[in-house]
């Protein structure tokens, strides 16, 4: 739910919705909390494979669509970046951090690096500059 609270895409899918009653109000329940997150376009798409299968093709759709709103390659980098600062704080602790100048400014300055670079080598870079 945080992620939600973020604003992340999301897709909620409710099983079982052959239940009747129980399904429909589970649905409706979801969209209802989503919807207090702030959270309105995440679809919740209720499933059941129960003959006939019911669903399925909305989920689908709902699939694709995230997908094809996804930029993978900027959440690879954002990962990247954070997984490195993740690295260098466990290596070196609050004191490496702070001769950093703090997590904001590690960020910033991993922000301003290469977006090629990968995580090791974005690892050795924060440690040159703390060592500076």
């Amino acid at each position: 739910m945080e992620n939600l609270k973020r604003g992340a895409a999301a897709i909620v899918g409710v099983a079982e919705s052959d239940l009747g009653q129980v399904a429909i109000s589970a649905r409706r329940d979801l969209s209802a909390a989503l919807r207090s997150l702030g959270a309105r376009a995440t679809p919740v798409v209720a499933v059941s494979s129960l003959p006939p299968p019911s669903g399925v093709e909305g989920l689908m759709q709902a699939l694709e669509e995230h997908r094809a709103g996804l930029d993978l390659p900027a959440r690879r980098l954002r990962a990247r970046r954070a997984g490195a600062l993740t690295n260098f704080a466990n290596e070196h602790g609050e004191r490496g951090i702070r001769a950093l100048g703090g997590r904001t400014a590690a960020r910033n300055w991993l922000d301003e690096q290469e977006r090629a670079l990968d995580e090791a080598t974005l690892v050795n870079f924060l440690e040159r500059r703390m060592g500076r």
